[in-house]
């Protein structure tokens, strides 16, 4: 009799603790910095060169520009919880993109104490270009394999190769396993990259001919790297994204959580802390939801009004607009989930269980 008395209690407890806590995603990793330089490719430097930084996702954190020395900063970057980042740099001029590095860029573990961008990675091969006439033809062989979002391969898509002015120098198709191959390819610029395009329901995917990356053909075999060649939106995703920025009344953002609600679906509540005033919360499965922020500051607790959003599908957060979570409205306190309540509840539930347990020993 004794066991089952404790049990009941325990289950009262736990029922109550359940109630009243709320789920939190997991925090992203912050770096303190990440910072190199950017040169040509006499390795002079280059100011006025864009510098985006990506996660492992390719999805892009934060963008910005080389200073008058080709110095580039990024301070407190959010890797949202990938583990890698990496810098792509691109430069203008005279109406034509160059971003053919001399290395290609390669991935740094997130860490707390900082990322030293290793100069050869910043360094524009391809700028300034050299004389046509001038230009070494270079024979190179080209190999990889497509495959879709989740790694499985894509036969019959549609390979296109570029040399370092963008300038198309041959069209292959993969085979069963995904796999592609151009020999005796041949160039007059420094550097190749491919774009793949996949045709299925109707629709044409293909791969961003910007965002991939740029790979040097003296080598004589190139060997393309799987994420320049994945299709991230084939096939369509189920679930899609929701950010924005919580601020104040006078329009500074603050920390705080946002909370997603949908009617009839598994997602009825989630948590994300944001601790610089960026909401971030992905793998929403496509619907309607409401949102709203809650802050905890210095005058009381106060939350935004709702806000009816709906969730495509999508990979890439960029294809949403911020939301503005305006937390300007006081928040009562009986809608208030304070420590001190859920401890009074809890011993609460213990001294009825106890005095329940000693009118059954009578």
């Amino acid at each position: 009799m004794r066991a089952r008395v404790l049990f009941v209690c325990s289950i009262i407890v736990l029922t109550i603790i359940a109630m009243l806590a709320s789920p939190s995603l997991a925090e992203s990793q912050n770096i303190k910095s990440v910072s190199g330089q950017v040169t040509d490719a006499t390795g002079a430097p280059l100011p006025n060169a864009t510098v985006s930084l990506v996660d492992a996702s390719y999805l892009e954190i934060a963008r910005t520009i080389s200073d008058s020395d080709g110095n580039f900063l990024f301070s407190n970057a959010d890797d949202r919880g990938t583990g890698y980042v990496k810098v792509i740099v691109s430069y203008v001029q005279d109406g034509k993109m160059y971003n053919l590095t001399k290395t290609p860029a390669t991935w740094y573990a997130s860490t707390p104490a900082g990322v030293k961008i290793s100069a050869e990675e910043t360094s524009l091969a391809s700028y300034p270009p050299l004389p046509e006439s001038t230009r070494p033809v270079q024979i190179f062989t080209v190999e990889g394999r497509a495959v879709d979002v989740n790694g499985k391969p894509l036969p019959g898509a549609e390979v296109h190769l570029y040399d370092g002015i963008y300038k198309e120098i041959g069209v292959t198709t993969t085979d069963e396993n995904g796999n592609f191959r151009f020999d005796n390819a041949s160039a007059a610029s420094p550097g190749c990259k491919v774009q793949v395009f996949y045709r299925a329901d109707g629709k044409v995917y293909h791969t961003n001919l910007q965002n991939v990356l740029w790979y040097p053909t003296d080598t004589g075999l190139v060997k393309i790297n799987a994420p320049d060649t994945t299709l991230y939106d084939y096939p369509e995703s189920e679930t899609g994204y929701v950010w924005g920025i919580i601020t104040d009344s006078t329009g500074k953002t603050v920390s705080g959580e946002v909370y997603l609600s949908g009617e009839d679906r598994h997602l009825t509540i989630e948590t994300y802390r944001s601790g610089k005033g960026t909401a971030f919360v992905s793998q929403v499965p496509v619907g309607e939801y409401t949102v709203y922020a809650v802050h905890k500051g210095d005058n009381g607790t106060m939350k935004s009004l709702p806000a009816s959003i709906k969730v495509n599908p999508s990979r890439n957060y960029l294809d949403y607009s911020p939301l503005i979570l305006v937390a300007d409205q006081p928040v009562p306190p009986e809608d208030l989930k304070p420590t001190a309540l859920i401890i009074a509840l809890v011993l609460g539930g213990l001294l009825i269980c106890g005095k329940w347990y000693g009118l059954r020993r009578l």
